[in-house]
């Protein structure tokens, strides 16, 4: 199965960013979020997801459809937020 498109927005927002990094967007009802955190490397990756994890307000996504998408590297990949690694 293909992976699907992120939207236009991110990618807008990706372009301005280093080619190699890491990077979290969040996508509620369809509106592309600012970037939660863009880092070098993987390690930092799984922190910050650990961090945003830890601090997101579950009450605030309630009701919204969700889709998390994550810069890896050179491409965009949805991720499970209840899921810390990169898929």
């Amino acid at each position: 199965m293909a992976q699907p498109q992120p939207p236009s927005a991110l990618i807008n927002q990706a372009a301005k960013m280093p080619k190699k990094c890491y990077a979290l967007w969040i996508v509620k009802n369809g509106q592309v979020q600012n970037a939660e955190f863009a880092v070098w490397d993987l390690d930092s990756y799984y922190e910050e997801m650990w961090k945003f994890r830890k601090n997101v307000n579950l009450d605030e996504l309630k009701g919204c459809h969700v889709v998390a998408w994550v810069k890896f590297l050179d491409h965009f990949k949805t991720v499970n937020l209840n899921s810390v690694t990169v898929e």
